[in-house]
């Protein structure tokens, strides 16, 4: 997968997909750690990130993401977007400038995204993007005719 598809799909998988458990993984993750260790370093409980990590907390603990800003001030993470999952992910952006059309693509993918898609479509495309699924706008429309086939396109795949 070339890198600016690989960027796109990370820009919508934080931008519209990731919820609590997935947001504190996605943290987590990047900074390379296990459960353990990264629990330790936050100072916590390793059962409160095994537990918001299973999908076991719809809301994230705004004491966790205040830990996370104070021991991670680099990443300079949102706090808006830590706590809800609204916003921007980062305060400044992570990216190079040669990486900066990629995001603006993205941004404006999502828009096009936005204002022409069905709950049934972004379902799907959050599923494709999750898994990792290379696939185009033309054959989700053509999956989109049967539900049964897109469930089990997505299941075989």
């Amino acid at each position: 997968m070339s890198r600016g598809i690989s960027l796109l799909i990370n820009f919508l998988l934080l931008f519209f997909i990731m919820n609590t458990s997935e947001r504190l993984k996605y943290i987590r993750q990047k900074t390379g750690l296990s459960q353990v260790k990264f629990a330790c370093f936050l100072d916590e409980k390793l059962s409160r990130i095994n537990s918001i990590e299973a999908g076991k907390q719809v809301k994230f603990p705004y004491d966790l993401a205040e830990k996370i800003l104070k021991k991670m001030p680099d990443e300079q993470y949102s706090f808006k977007w830590i706590a809800t999952g609204e916003g921007e992910p980062f305060v400044k952006s992570p990216l190079s400038p040669e990486e900066e059309p990629f995001l603006n693509r993205g941004k404006a993918l999502v828009k096009t995204i936005s204002e022409n898609i069905t709950d049934t479509e972004l379902e799907l495309l959050s599923e494709c993007l999750k898994s990792k699924k290379e696939l185009t706008f033309l054959a989700l429309k053509k999956l989109l005719q049967d539900e049964k086939a897109i469930k089990t396109f997505l299941l075989e795949n």
